[in-house]
Formats: C-alpha cells, sequence, structure tokens
C-alpha cells in the first residue's frame, strides 16, 4: 500500500496528530482502522467531514485516494477546530466550529451548504432508529445531486478474540450498525476495517 503521507510528514508527526484525534496506537494502528474509508470515495469533488476533529482523516483521505478531494470540516469543539485549521493552513476558512448535530447553522457560516460527499460517524449508543432516520435525512439534504452519504460505526473492541467479552461487544456493534442500515432503508456499499469494529456504509443520492 503506497502512502504518500509518509514523504510529507515524520513517523513522529504522525503519531502526534493521531493521538490529537484521541486515538491510540499511533498512525500504523490508525492506517489500518482507517484507510477502508477510501472505498467509499469513488470520483473527485467536495468532502465534508462532521466531527473532523484535527482534520487529519481529511488530510489522509486527500493523500490515500487517487482522486481529487476537497476538504471541508465541521467541529464542535474549538481547541480541535484551532488544530484543523492549522493543519489546513492554505485554507482555513474550510473549518468551521459549529455542532455536527444541527447541520442547519452550515447557512450561517462560510461553507457551502451541499457537497460531493457528506461523511458522519458518531452515534450515540442510545440513538433511536427514529432520530438515525432524522439524522440520515438532514445529510441527504446537505449532499449534490449524485453525491455520496457515508456514515460510519467506530467501535473499537479491545479485548481478545475468542473471548465471550469480545463475542458480546462484537455482537453490539453489528447489531447497530443494522439499526443504521435498516433507518436507511437502502444501502449502496459498505466496507469493514482491518482492526477493531470499524465500519462504513454508503447511499447514492440520484437526481
Amino acid at each position: 500500500m503506497e502512502d504518500k503521507l509518509l514523504e510529507i510528514y515524520s513517523k513522529a508527526e504522525l503519531d502526534n496528530l493521531v493521538e490529537q484525534c484521541s486515538s491510540g496506537g499511533g498512525y500504523e494502528h490508525w492506517l489500518k482502522a482507517r484507510h477502508f474509508v477510501t472505498k467509499a470515495i469513488h470520483k473527485d469533488g467536495s468532502f465534508l467531514d462532521i466531527g473532523c476533529s484535527n482534520g487529519f482523516l481529511l488530510k489522509c483521505l486527500q493523500h490515500w485516494t487517487p482522486y481529487t478531494l476537497e476538504p471541508y470540516g465541521i467541529e464542535h469543539r474549538e481547541e480541535a477546530v484551532c488544530l484543523a485549521k492549522e493543519l489546513f493552513s492554505d485554507m482555513p476558512e474550510h473549518i468551521e466550529l459549529l455542532d455536527g448535530n444541527r447541520l442547519i447553522g452550515l447557512k450561517e457560516t462560510n461553507l457551502p451548504d451541499a457537497y460531493d460527499y457528506v461523511f458522519r460517524n458518531h452515534w450515540k449508543r442510545e440513538t433511536t432508529e427514529n432520530e438515525m432516520k432524522e439524522v440520515l435525512s438532514d445529510l441527504f439534504n446537505h449532499t449534490k445531486e449524485d453525491g455520496r452519504v457515508i456514515v460510519g460505526l467506530y467501535w473499537p473492541n479491545s479485548r481478545k478474540q475468542g473471548t465471550s467479552d469480545f463475542d458480546r461487544v462484537r455482537n453490539e456493534f453489528l447489531g447497530f450498525a443494522d439499526k443504521i442500515k435498516s433507518a436507511a432503508a437502502k444501502v449502496d456499499g459498505e466496507a469493514f476495517s482491518d482492526i477493531g469494529d470499524h465500519w462504513i456504509m454508503w447511499m447514492d443520492k440520484n437526481s
């Protein structure tokens, strides 16, 4: 797997960027846990990361895919927004402080109102299926025609495979993913990471 990021940043810098995302294991672990998101990217376009943290996933996707992505991000934590603006110092206006649960607020920022890709990976475990339907509908409202909604579920399983705890956490993870798929009513594709319980699905918005 060719990784152009290794030509830009040192290992220490990459590990630090991962740590800023509150993700453990360093860059090698991050690569195994996040590279699979590229399976949902199939063309050039604008990409909105909802809950972008320090912007590192956006930066990774720009270099992990052969497509040209125009990155945008929103994040509700001011400290993380500052880090993301620093990471994208050539386009800090593409990152905004905004609650990802209130996308209507996009109209009050300088960000576009619709994108070729809209990505969200955060869900509260108590989210009901009706609430999921509302979230997915909102994501589609900010997706361009012929664009793609990508939703993820990161549910790390630190237990040893084959143990009862591992199986329990795995079943909870898969059950929650099934609930999202049920709320979506259609799935155009899905993928799992090479490590941990990390999953994405995507839905195309066709005119």
